[in-house]
């Protein structure tokens, strides 16, 4: 066994509450974008939360497609939290997962999942 990959557990371990965001932040952007609320402010106001809880939200909408994947299907790495997530991202797919890979992981060519 080569030690495995941290973006890859042996057993799934969904986590309700990044699935949950995630789902929600996807969500409020589709409302965004199809003009049903105007702005982050508006969403704020009616969802009850803070104008800052949403605009940390709906950066989690611009998260690589594979980090994505490894959260809903549970393959995120063990200490991935959601202020983690929620903190400044990089915008640059490759930044991100370098920032978020377990220290002493590296990099298996942007790919989440080894073959």
């Amino acid at each position: 066994m080569d030690g495995g990959d941290a973006w890859e557990p042996a057993r799934p371990r969904p986590d309700e509450t990044l699935i949950r965001v995630l789902v929600r932040a996807h969500w409020w952007k589709r409302l965004l974008e199809e003009g049903r609320y105007r702005s982050a402010a508006e969403i704020a106001e009616i969802q009850g939360v803070t104008r800052s809880f949403v605009n940390r939200l709906l950066r989690l909408t611009l998260l690589a497609p594979d980090i994505v994947e490894a959260i809903l299907e549970g393959r995120q790495p063990k200490a991935m939290q959601l202020e983690e997530l929620t903190r400044a991202m990089p915008s640059e797919w490759e930044s991100q997962k370098s920032r978020l890979r377990p220290s002493g992981q590296e990099s298996n060519g942007g790919a989440m999942r080894q073959p």
